[in-house]
């Protein structure tokens, strides 16, 4: 309830035209500082071959956050493996954040790790990295569908890099 109250004095504060007061208020600390969504990826299930969403990051959680899960490679992967960034309260209204190829690999077996880190910061925003365990090097991204052309890639990339989750003030 509290939450409420504090945001319907928000609300008030930006339709009275009460620009007197600094901009930013000072927003009591049970009421910031968590995460507003699920962050996931799309990932094949190994024992079952299904696709499942994979909750990196659950809702509600304090932030900053950064969690490093290993992901291994599929059969006839061609030396590539796709990300999917995933939003989402309800598993049933999923948005995607953003996609992220991940490759050249330096080999196209199966079951190659990769180091995925997504890292949610106390303003809102996803960073998503790509690593190989065995060096520790960022591995090469490219974001989006594959020609799509060069703004929906740059479009891509804005949106994983920096994605704001919680429409905080």
């Amino acid at each position: 309830m509290k939450a409420v109250v504090f945001g319907a004095s928000i609300y008030a504060r930006l339709i009275s035209g009460d620009h007197n007061r600094s901009d930013t208020m000072d927003m009591p600390s049970e009421l910031r500082g968590v995460t507003g969504y699920n962050i996931a990826l799309r990932a094949i299930n190994p024992d079952t071959g299904r696709t499942v969403l994979d909750i990196i990051i659950p809702k509600n959680r304090p932030v900053p956050m950064k969690i490093k899960k290993t992901y291994y490679t599929a059969p006839n992967n061609g030396g590539k493996m796709r990300i999917e960034l995933l939003r989402f309260i309800e598993e049933q209204d999923v948005k995607t954040l953003g996609l992220l190829n991940v490759g050249p690999l330096p080999t196209d077996k199966p079951n190659y790790p990769i180091e995925v880190t997504i890292e949610y910061t106390e303003d809102g925003i996803v960073i998503l990295q790509a690593y190989n365990p065995e060096t520790g090097l960022e591995l090469e991204k490219t974001f989006g569908k594959e020609g799509m052309g060069v703004s929906y890639l740059s479009n891509q990339k804005k949106i994983v890099q920096r994605a704001f989750i919680n429409n905080a003030l």
